[in-house]
């Protein structure tokens, strides 16, 4: 807003000055067609100051535009425009006579003021009906983008709580599961659910979050996927750290690694290995999700199809990148399934508070990188559970 404030003020002032200086040049041309010598300094005057002064009368008419515009109930500001109208004519005539001496617009005296004023009229008349005209083309063709990006920003926020009761539900479930067998492994489960919905409350407003704040909810879901799992899920991670400051939407990488988990790796008695990876190709910013379990055919088969989660982050990826994102699932070398998401890479600054951001180094060297960055006491546990890495 403060810049508009700024650059409008200056095109429109460079829109007139161009006009003022065609006219120079071509009542020039006349003067030397005609043989005579051009007063290139009386019509540099005379052009400039008088296009110039339709700039504050152009400001004024779009500022009317915008506070009382013409429409189905448009009558209200008929007379502000005629007001703008009459303020135009008055003071375009009183301004000859004040400056004629100065611009020798009238070589010999000043006609008398009210038949300046009809001649004004008839000078501006027309030039200000146009500039209110394309005033209101402008407001409108505002008002249309800017209700088009509120529409798109509700739809986003719908899409994304849309996902955030899904996975509630579910993690509620799984904590379901293990209350009466292993209370205190439901305990833990309960302490990291409240971490992952505060991160994910503390996320609410923003359209993108750094990847290292993305990273650290998934991991706090996956720990929590880890005690349902008990030895049966190991995770590795393959993070760039050059990659943490990168902009992706909040909560995207949740639904694709729940989608590897309920389908690839849950059904399996012996578990799986779910592999995260995210990595910088030229101006994109890639990030995968792969399992090791049932693979494509086999979740089709058992009619899991791909649930909300992948439906939702599929549309939210479109609205926010257009064509310039991909969402890809495929069948991975070896057996499993590797989702993947391509999407432009732009930095971002992390900001929050150290609870959100991602331990890369958990994941270097061919360690699992699943336990908890923030002292977890059951950590030794899940890393001796992890496993080898997949292989990429």
């Amino acid at each position: 807003m403060r810049s508009r404030r700024v650059l409008l003020p200056a095109l429109v002032t460079a829109w007139w000055t161009s006009w003022g200086l065609i006219n120079v040049v071509n009542y020039g041309q006349m003067y030397l067609a005609g043989g005579r010598p051009a007063p290139w300094r009386h019509l540099l005057t005379t052009e400039l100051v008088s296009h110039l002064l339709w700039v504050p009368i152009t400001l004024g008419a779009l500022s009317l535009a915008d506070r009382f515009p013409l429409g189905r109930s448009g009558w209200r500001g008929i007379p502000a425009h005629l007001g703008g109208l009459a303020a135009t004519v008055v003071g375009r005539a009183a301004v000859v006579v004040l400056l004629n001496d100065h611009v020798h617009w009238y070589a010999e005296s000043v006609p008398p003021f009210d038949e300046l004023l009809m001649i004004s009229l008839y000078n501006n008349l027309f030039m200000y009906a146009l500039i209110t005209l394309a005033a209101h083309a402008l407001h409108y063709a505002r008002a249309h983008r800017e209700r088009g990006e509120q529409l798109e920003r509700a739809r986003r926020e719908a899409l994304r709580t849309q996902l955030q009761p899904h996975f509630l539900f579910n993690a509620l479930n799984t904590i379901a599961a293990v209350v009466r067998s292993d209370p205190e492994a439901a305990e833990r489960m309960i302490a990291g659910l409240g971490g992952l919905l505060r991160r994910s409350l503390d996320s609410d407003g923003r359209t993108t979050v750094p990847l290292g704040e993305e990273l650290a909810t998934l991991r706090a879901y996956l720990e929590i996927e880890q005690e349902r799992f008990a030895d049966r899920l190991a995770v590795t991670w393959e993070i760039d750290p050059r990659v943490l400051d990168a902009a992706v939407p909040p909560l995207l990488l949740q639904p694709l690694a729940e989608n590897a988990v309920r389908h690839g790796l849950w059904p399996r008695p012996s578990g799986g290995e779910l592999r995260v990876a995210a990595r910088r190709e030229g101006g994109d910013l890639v990030l995968e999700i792969s399992d090791d379990g049932l693979g494509l055919r086999a979740e089709q088969a058992g009619g899991a199809g791909r649930g909300i989660g992948l439906g939702a982050t599929a549309q939210r990826l479109r609205s926010l990148y257009g064509s310039r994102q991909e969402l890809r699932v495929a069948a991975r070398t070896g057996g499993g399934v590797v989702t993947t998401v391509r999407v432009p890479h732009r930095v971002l600054s992390a900001g929050g508070d150290g609870d959100a951001r991602f331990d890369s180094d958990a994941g270097r060297d061919g360690d699992a990188g699943d336990g908890d960055p923030h002292g977890d006491p059951h950590a030794d546990r899940r890393r001796r559970a992890a496993g080898p890495a997949a292989a990429a």
